[in-house]
């Protein structure tokens, strides 16, 4: 097995044990018995349980990305666009939702234990990259440029996404994420013009 393959390994099984006993359970030690490997391993392979951690939350973000960037097709309005890409996060979070609760109870946990805040700090960071390719994304394919700064669309994007996650994981309610999408795809519409036309 590869060194690759075995970082893969320990981020699955750190997945796992997130997701069956909640973010404080993550110990080197419990991760390798959840992956079948040696503390040797582990250190082969990564740094420190924080680097670890780094690596779950991109791979998690990256799964969500993936799904929203496939949502986004050349030549369609933005307001169809972008909730075509919401919808399609959203079904990550339908599809995994433990997963999703994990995420969350990683930023708590980060916030509230001393010396680890900034993990909360570089897994916004991750969260906010990947609403930033998205947002680019969408511009690119409606032939549309936004009117704000992309990092602020990207960033209002991630705080948007945290409150349509956790409201379906309250209460479930597929209608009123709908509706929820619709809105937001129509105020992000409108932050956009069309973009100007290469004279060139």
């Amino acid at each position: 097995m590869s060194a690759v393959e075995r970082r893969r390994e320990l981020v699955e099984a750190t997945v796992r044990l997130m997701v069956r006993e909640g973010v404080p359970a993550v110990t080197t030690r419990a991760v390798v018995a959840e992956a079948g490997m040696t503390l040797g391993t582990f250190h082969y392979c990564f740094a420190s349980k924080r680097e670890l951690l780094r690596e779950v939350t991109a791979a998690l973000v990256d799964r969500e990305a993936r799904a929203s960037l496939a949502a986004v097709e050349p030549g369609g309005g933005v307001r169809e666009t972008v909730a075509g890409a919401l919808e399609a996060f959203l079904a990550v979070v339908r599809e995994r939702p433990r997963e999703q609760q994990a995420l969350l109870e990683l930023t708590q946990y980060a916030l509230r234990t001393e010396g680890e805040e900034d993990l909360a700090v570089l897994q916004y960071d991750t969260y906010r990259r990947a609403a930033a390719t998205v947002v680019s994304s969408v511009a690119r394919a409606c032939g549309v440029a936004w009117t704000v700064p992309e990092p602020v669309v990207a960033r209002t994007v991630v705080g948007m996404l945290d409150g349509l996650t956790v409201a379906l994981l309250v209460d479930g309610d597929e209608a009123a994420a709908r509706e929820q999408v619709a809105v937001l795809a129509g105020c992000l519409a409108g932050l956009t013009r069309p973009a100007p036309v290469d004279a060139s």
